[in-house]
This record gives C-alpha cells, sequence and structure tokens, in this order.
C-alpha cells in the first residue's frame, strides 16, 4: 500500500453528486489536516497515492467534516 495523504477542501454549495468546493490543502497526516479547517464548511478525505479512484460518482470513503 502506498502512501496516504490528506485533503482538505471547503464545501461550496449543491447537492451530490454536483457539489461544488475548493480545494484548501494537502497534508500527511489526519491530524494537520483536521487543524487546518477553519468551520464546519471544512471536509477532510484520505487519499491514496498513486491510486486510481474510478470514474464513477461515489460517497467519499473516509471523508468527513470534523467541525461539524
Amino acid at each position: 500500500m502506498d502512501k496516504i495523504i490528506w485533503v482538505v477542501g471547503q464545501y461550496k454549495g449543491g447537492k451530490f453528486p454536483n457539489t461544488n468546493w475548493d480545494l484548501y490543502g494537502v497534508f500527511t497526516t489526519k491530524e494537520k489536516a483536521i487543524a487546518v479547517c477553519n468551520d464546519k464548511s471544512y471536509f477532510i478525505g484520505p487519499v491514496e497515492i498513486n491510486k486510481t479512484l474510478g470514474e464513477e460518482s461515489v460517497m467519499w470513503p473516509g471523508c468527513l467534516y470534523p467541525k461539524a
């Protein structure tokens, strides 16, 4: 298994699967990702490096809103 990184984004609107969000940053640990979340609109999610995720829209496994 390759390294996991944590993506931080900010939800801007819409409903799944047509949501709008801004990329806020990429971090090496879950703790660092949570630390930069400013309010309940920020989410984090794990991504495995060097792995394709497919083309189908799905709920992101491990994604959460830590301040919600």
